[in-house]
């Protein structure tokens, strides 16, 4: 008999302490939820914001790909032109010259 009552108040420490520890570890568990939400919302501003720069970037890429593309079209042009120029002139000096 005296081991049956030494063995209810030990298995009601074991019980409370296994109490304690389960909620000390939903406790943690809470914390570590918390943080992880903020630090998840934190990413999607920094996301958003990446996002937002690399929209502009990319139209400023897309604005300076464009004015090239203009430019090595009028340049090309002007070679063309200076090109016939340069043949009309050279052949109306064979005409012109004796």
């Amino acid at each position: 008999m005296i081991r049956a009552v030494t063995d209810v108040p030990l298995r009601d420490y074991f019980e409370k302490m296994l109490e304690e520890r389960y909620k000390a570890h939903e406790v943690s568990l809470h914390a570590t939820e918390k943080t992880l939400d903020a630090t998840a919302k934190a990413l999607e501003v920094r996301l958003h914001s990446m996002n937002e720069f690399r929209a502009v970037y990319e139209d400023r890429i897309r604005a300076i790909e464009k004015h090239s593309a203009n430019l090595d079209g009028r340049l090309w042009a002007l070679g063309v032109g200076l090109t016939v120029l340069t043949l009309v002139i050279n052949v109306a000096l064979r005409f012109i010259q004796p």
